[in-house]
């Protein structure tokens, strides 16, 4: 089967800041892994892929976070809870797909993509536009 794609990288979701860039370019690979891995692979191999991009995104956080309080980002507080409320939200769909809940793969997917995409739009470029300001 030919590798497609559940989310294509857009020139539109570069904050300007590269290494930020490259980590949500990974994201966006690590998403489209997983749809992959729900069409083609076991429930176990998808579970796998869906723990890595779990662990990616729990770094990635915390990269983010280092920027902003290494820069005196003043909405480090509010970003900081918005991560771990993702974090929370997507370990409760991990726990949803090993009980193999049905109809949770589509689900998921659309949390994942609806969330980055709207998170790096909205609050990363937000603080990319302070980082850079500076």
């Amino acid at each position: 089967m030919e590798d497609r794609v559940y989310i294509s990288w857009k020139k539109e979701y570069e904050l300007g800041i590269p290494e930020i860039d490259r980590q949500h370019m990974r994201l966006v690979e690590l998403i489209n892994k997983l749809y992959m891995a729900m069409e083609t692979g076991t429930v176990a191999e998808t579970g796998k892929v869906l723990q890595g991009l779990i662990d990616y995104t729990v770094t990635h956080f915390a990269e983010e976070e280092r920027l902003q309080e290494q820069h005196g980002y003043p909405g480090l507080d509010v970003h900081r809870k918005l991560h771990a409320e993702l974090v929370a939200e997507a370990l409760s769909y991990v726990r949803r797909f090993q009980a193999e809940e049905p109809g949770i793969e589509a689900n998921l997917m659309w949390f994942m993509k609806d969330w980055l995409l709207n998170h790096i739009k909205r609050e990363d470029a937000n603080i990319a536009a302070y980082l850079l300001g500076k």
